[in-house]
């Protein structure tokens, strides 16, 4: 047991948590510390969540193996998010107000549209994932020829990939900006997958990789250039703050390593990210490949990862004028 002095900071935190508590314990202050400053958001998340959760969650996985015709699934997500329109709005609007005016966020309506789309997709290709199996991802994600292909072959890789993705695309805009690991939302969605009985793995941890890795997916919109892109990406996967929680990437000999599983599974969701929306798919595949070929050229060094990616070094000022002084004598 570890007791000891605190001094309280500028927003009475301590204060807060011993007049909320009153002398109870807790397992973790900085979990009831986020309860009580999030409160109003995670009642709209939790009333948004509990009426899209055990629905959607029926509908991906179904008690029959009869594959489900298109039209019908269709027709119950229009009836689930007709259903669920209100909270989630509710939810949109307090997330808002939660990530202030700087943060440059869509409508709640948009955001709701956005969701609707991209639930559609997520269970849509989760039908078409084919039992049969494959090597290893990396390979089979290679082969891949479109964005559907691509996300089912990283499904049948990744029983639990569905799931994530539904919780992705229920929070989507603040995952890309960093607000879903601020407010811990992974926590809390897996509070209510697991309360509907419909999470037996450790959703917490892949939720926080998963919004991690969508903060980079964020970059896709606004980096045209596919070397610079390219860039962004593995340097966020093997250089950024959450480069061991995405590769594994940690220093040994003076030298920086990535874990192989570890940086395929994240570059694999990065791209799963990409496709499922963008309709540059030709692009987002080559762009992969190209990344894909780097990583195996590598041999494990986050260094060597990078470097076919990495701008070239421009020459200094004083360097060009004494070659051009040179040259005129």
């Amino acid at each position: 047991m570890d007791i000891h002095e605190v001094c309280d900071s500028a927003d009475r935190k301590y204060q807060i948590l011993c007049d909320t508590l009153q002398g109870r314990g807790c397992y973790d202050l900085e979990t009831e510390w986020e309860e009580i400053c999030y409160r109003e958001l995670y009642q709209t998340l939790s009333t948004f969540a509990n009426a899209i959760i055990p629905e959607v969650h029926g509908l991906l996985n179904p008690v029959t193996e009869k594959k489900l015709a298109a039209a019908k699934i269709k027709k119950e997500i229009k009836s689930l998010l007709e259903s669920a329109k209100t909270a989630a709005i509710n939810f949109y609007q307090t997330a808002n107000e939660f990530a202030g005016l700087g943060a440059k966020l869509v409508t709640p309506e948009k955001q709701f549209e956005t969701f609707g789309k991209l639930l559609e997709k997520i269970v849509l290709t989760k039908q078409e994932i084919s039992p049969k199996k494959q090597l290893d991802l990396i390979s089979a994600l290679k082969k891949c020829k479109n964005a559907e292909n691509f996300i089912c072959t990283a499904m049948s890789f990744d029983k639990n990939l569905d799931d994530l993705l539904v919780s992705y695309a229920m929070v989507k805009e603040y995952a890309e900006m960093g607000f879903a690991q601020k407010w811990a939302l992974n926590r809390k969605i897996h509070e209510y997958f697991s309360g509907a009985g419909a999470c037996k793995f450790d959703m917490k941890y892949e939720l926080s990789r998963l919004f991690s890795v969508a903060e980079i997916a964020l970059s896709k919109t606004s980096e045209k250039d596919e070397k610079k892109l390219a860039h962004k990406i593995v340097s966020f996967l093997t250089e950024g703050e959450k480069a061991n929680l995405l590769t594994g990437a940690n220093s040994f000999n003076g030298t920086v390593w990535f874990n192989k599983e570890l940086a395929e599974k994240s570059l694999s969701d990065v791209f799963v990210l990409y496709l499922l929306e963008s309709k540059d798919e030709k692009e987002i595949l080559d762009l992969f490949a190209k990344i894909v070929k780097a990583m195996q050229n590598a041999e494990y060094k986050c260094e060597e990862w990078i470097k076919p990616f990495a701008p070239k070094e421009k020459k200094s000022t004083k360097t060009a004028t004494k070659k051009t002084a040179s040259k005129k004598k």
